[in-house]
């Protein structure tokens, strides 16, 4: 197993990492939804000594956990720095604990490259036995059989196979989180390509019902019902997870599902709406705008800005009034499912109800 570790032969309290591990970092938060996992490299005490290790905090180096360090990068913001923090608690938690273990539910899929909709300080692991002790309380254990089939290696580190993973949170996260696992997961499996539209729906299909009939092989354990109706919903068209909870809000309230990834051939070319629907002489298309797309990976905000309106301009010439949401707009259920009603026809938004194992009342908490 390869540890991702300081060495052993002592700690350089001026040593910043290096340019090629700040590279890493990129790489790894580059893409939400990358085969590519590169982790971070984290210092144990144990190796570096104990007043070293108080010489690493004031170094710039960050405790993630007792004994174990990381450098996180001085401009990641939000969701970045929670994420590089949480692949740097699964590499400290894999060199630290000796106990048999694997990583499961969100750290497997964080580790399988696959994106959350939010980035805890818990880390998750699946074991063999029972856990009788107080332990980490940032630990979550979960005990039981694990078929050998069931367990892979990520960059050195067990992990339940994807499979096992998509099951796994689709069974016990909040719907609107298990889906966002479960469209990258799908979108991965099938090799989803949107200029490949109905082979990917093809291939779709074959997977899905892969992961419906892991579900049935586990009877009525808790949770499946979600699973089930989670998987049914997956869509691998969906390029991010501001996507996936777009849709999320729709279809979990009841309205029919939009199409994903919708081509419209314009006066400037050939774009795709994220969603669409389409009726009897109306239609309405679907657009999430991310931090990244204005800027947030080193762009000219404003000539995006210029072109994205040039672009929505040229969509709406062919029949596609837009509406579009924000970060903001997604964590505002209700406010943004009454704007999809307003646009919508009165006959289709009056056969809407929510719909179980999809549907959580907004007080519910996980």
């Amino acid at each position: 197993m390869v540890l991702h570790t300081a060495g052993r032969r002592g700690w350089h309290p001026r040593r910043l990492p290096s340019c090629n591990e700040n590279v890493a970092a990129r790489r790894m938060l580059g893409g939400m939804q990358t085969d590519e996992v590169v982790l971070p490299t984290v210092h144990l005490a144990k190796h570096i000594g104990k007043d070293a290790g108080r010489r690493a905090e004031r170094d710039h180096l960050r405790r993630v956990r007792p004994g174990a360090y990381v450098w996180v990068p001085a401009d990641l913001t939000g969701w970045q720095e929670e994420r590089f923090l949480a692949f740097a608690r699964c590499v400290a938690y894999g060199a630290q604990l000796r106990a048999d273990l694997t990583f499961s539910h969100e750290s497997a899929a964080l580790l399988h490259g696959l994106p959350l909709w939010s980035y805890g300080n818990k880390t998750f692991v699946h074991q063999p036995y029972g856990w009788s002790g107080e332990g980490d309380p940032d630990l979550v254990r979960r005990s039981g059989h694990l078929a050998d089939t069931d367990r892979e290696t990520v960059q050195g580190l067990p992990v339940t196979s994807l499979e096992r993973t998509v099951t796994d949170c689709a069974r016990v996260l909040h719907p609107r989180d298990a889906l966002v696992v479960t469209d990258a997961a799908l979108r991965r499996l099938a090799q989803v390509k949107r200029n490949d539209r109905d082979g990917s729906l093809d291939r779709m299909a074959d997977v899905r019902a892969l992961l419906l009939e892991r579900l049935e092989a586990l009877g009525p354990a808790r949770g499946v019902v979600q699973a089930r109706a989670v998987v049914a919903a997956a869509n691998g068209l969906a390029e991010s997870p501001g996507e996936t909870v777009q849709r999320w809000i729709a279809v979990s309230h009841g309205l029919p599902e939009p199409d994903l990834q919708v081509p419209v051939r314009t006066r400037l070319g050939l774009f795709y709406l994220d969603g669409a629907w389409h009726g009897d002489g109306w239609k309405l298309g679907l657009e999430h705008d991310g931090a990244v797309k204005y800027g947030g990976d080193g762009a000219d905000a404003a000539v995006v800005v210029e072109q994205e309106k040039e672009r929505e301009d040229a969509i709406r010439e062919e029949g596609y009034p837009i509406m579009r949401t924000v970060a903001k707009d997604l964590v505002r259920v209700r406010e943004t499912f009454a704007r999809m009603c307003a646009r919508l026809p009165a006959a289709l938004v009056e056969q809407a109800r929510p719909v179980p194992g999809l549907y959580l009342p907004p007080s519910y908490q996980r």
